[in-house]
């Protein structure tokens, strides 16, 4: 019995999968597993501070620099490419004068 308990806490045992030979929270081609595959604390931190970062850029006007709250809905954007977006229709002219006229993909077919 006390050799059965020897044999099973070797490596390639039977809960191991048989011979990979991989350790104790290593995966088959040699990372390390964190936690179950389940997200720690930093990590989810870093999800939502990333998650607001885009949110605030859908919501800064291209044209003055303006700032939306993130509670309010993203700033509409250009018909014709959907990049820039803007906080009025004086910004969105002013910027196709300033150049966007060139970069944009609508006005280029």
């Amino acid at each position: 019995m006390d050799g059965h308990r020897r044999a099973r806490g070797r490596r390639g045992s039977r809960r191991g999968g048989g011979g990979g030979g991989a350790e104790v929270g290593e995966l088959p081609d040699g990372r390390h597993a964190q936690s179950g595959g389940r997200q720690t604390s930093a990590a989810k931190d870093q999800a939502a501070t990333a998650r607001t970062l885009r949110k605030l850029e859908r919501r800064r006007c291209v044209q003055c620099g303006a700032l939306a709250p993130v509670t309010s809905p993203a700033l509409p954007c250009c018909d014709g490419c959907g990049g820039p977006r803007y906080c009025d229709e004086s910004c969105q002219r002013a910027h196709w004068i300033a150049g966007h006229q060139f970069e944009c993909a609508d006005a280029t077919q």
